[in-house]
């Protein structure tokens, strides 16, 4: 009988260091899992840190270059702004300029020198011997007494004047007696024609071009 217990506590004994030994592996075995567990947590960390660096840096370039742009943009709608104010203020001052001397209300131009030299321009523009000018109303006074005259100091030109006044500043149209050939040189069109250089010599200073 005493042989029978023994054996049976040799049993439970053994029985019991392998329930340990189980639960011991076991033990570690979590231990490893919980600490690869771990290590994983926080690769997947640092690399969601990464990751979330990455499309902040991303999108925090995409804003950039968009307030850049945005920038860019507002400066140079500035610039353009800027130019048109320029242009719009010069060639105001040059019209009313240009009127004052037109109306004879200039007293360091003569505007009859001016018109003179307008229809002979426009004369040797088109070329050939016989033209009809054409004025405003107020330049039609002048003409009708000096336009003979005019023509005179151009060789081989006979000037006729057009009874039809235009609704110009000043300045004439030049044109020959057929009507196929014009010269537009009146005061507007010059004014015209120095705007459009001075918007590109205005664009250039301003780095809009």
């Amino acid at each position: 009988m005493s042989k029978t217990i023994g054996m049976d506590a040799e049993l439970i004994e053994k029985t019991v260091e392998k329930r340990n030994k189980i639960l011991a592996d076991a033990e570690k075995r979590a231990g490893e899992v919980l600490k690869a567990a771990e290590a994983e947590r926080a690769r997947i960390n640092t690399e969601t840190d990464r990751q979330i660096m990455q499309l902040m840096g991303s999108e925090l370039k995409t804003i950039r270059d968009r307030i850049i742009g945005q920038t860019e943009l507002e400066g140079r709608k500035s610039l353009m702004t800027v130019r048109a104010e320029m242009l719009s203020k010069v060639y105001s001052q040059a019209e009313s300029r240009l009127k004052d001397i037109a109306e004879a209300k200039s007293k360091d131009q003569d505007y009859t020198v001016i018109l003179n030299k307008l229809i002979k321009e426009g004369v040797l523009a088109i070329g050939g011997n016989e033209f009809v000018v054409s004025s405003n109303k107020r330049d039609m006074e002048y003409l009708r007494k000096s336009l003979k005259k005019i023509g005179g100091t151009i060789e081989g030109a006979t000037l006729k004047l057009d009874e039809k006044p235009l609704e110009i500043l000043g300045g004439v149209v030049v044109k020959n007696p057929s009507g196929d050939k014009v010269y537009y040189n009146t005061l507007e069109g010059r004014l015209e024609r120095v705007r459009r250089i001075m918007e590109a010599r205005v664009a250039k200073m301003l780095g809009v071009i």
